[in-house]
């Protein structure tokens, strides 16, 4: 019953928190290549939300109490609010692949580690370094990639 759950709708609901993270991901790319004075800043706001709650960072002045709150929650040890780790655990709780189980935890920990990534040159671009600016449309395609990525494994363990 779980697993005809998780695959309804060729697995539409298990998948939209990835697909979301991506569509935010591919707007930031829009604004990048929109141009503009600074798109960082409204780029690393997209590129946070995206994230899905997935790493910790310091808020900027800006932050509203919503990102606040997310950041304490996730600095408390009661529960993981990253949407991506539960996606993944959710999705291989069925699938006894230990291949497929382990390329899945690959593709998560790469995704994060671009999220951190961006999330760090986005805020040092915004800020007007020069080096991070050039290294902001790679990262960020790395980062898209991997979230297609990682949506792949994620559909191979619910078998679609």
């Amino acid at each position: 019953f779980y697993r005809s759950r998780q695959q309804a709708g060729g697995g539409a609901k298990i998948l939209a928190p990835i697909r979301g993270s991506r569509a935010g991901l591919e707007r930031c790319r829009f604004i990048l290549n929109d141009g503009g004075p600074n798109p960082y800043v409204a780029m690393l706001r997209l590129a946070r939300s995206a994230s899905m709650n997935c790493y910790l960072y310091e808020p900027n002045a800006g932050e509203g109490w919503e990102a606040r709150a997310s950041l304490i929650q996730q600095s408390l040890p009661f529960s993981d609010p990253c949407t991506l780790r539960l996606i993944y655990k959710n999705s291989i709780t069925l699938n006894k692949d230990p291949a497929l189980q382990q390329e899945g935890k690959v593709q998560l920990e790469r995704l994060i580690r671009n999220f951190q990534l961006l999330d760090d040159m986005l805020e040092r671009a915004s800020q007007g370094d020069q080096a991070a600016v050039q290294q902001v449309p790679k990262i960020l395609d790395d980062a898209i990639e991997t979230n297609a990525g990682f949506e792949a494994t994620i559909l191979a363990c619910l078998g679609l």
